[in-house]
């Protein structure tokens, strides 16, 4: 789940939550759902075990009834974006990703899912094109 927030792969957005009505109820971004929010891979027995307390050895791993954004606290969101960066190639060094100011993380961030975004319309053009 971590890469995947770090990655933003998930379909999860607090800006989407702010504006569409009715998106905080349905992801549970402040109080749990009905409905089923993901899945994350239990981080006891990686779902090898039946006889785990926490996901009782579904693969699938242990369900979330909430947003994961929600359940963020700073030391885990420091740890995603590490991840990200680390994911890059960018090392947590003494003077690399861990040492660059706030501001700049974010940007990189920011940048990285706007690139990933005009490079799937970019695909998708280039698909609609051949098809037709």
């Amino acid at each position: 789940m971590a890469a995947a927030l770090g990655a933003d792969q998930l379909p999860y957005d607090c800006k989407k939550c702010r504006t569409v009505k009715g998106l905080k109820e349905i992801w549970g971004c402040e109080a749990p759902t009905t409905e089923l929010v993901a899945f994350v891979k239990c981080p006891r027995c990686l779902g090898d075990d039946p006889s785990c307390t926490r996901c009782k050895g579904d693969v699938r791993g242990v369900t979330l009834d909430r947003c994961p954004l929600s359940q963020n606290d700073p030391k885990l969101g420091r740890l995603i974006r590490a991840y990200a960066a680390w994911d890059k190639g960018i090392a947590p060094v003494e003077g690399g990703f861990m040492a660059q100011a706030n501001a700049f993380v974010e940007a990189v961030a920011l940048f990285s899912s706007e690139a990933a975004e005009w490079q799937q319309k970019s695909m998708d053009e280039m698909k609609e094109k051949a098809r037709g």
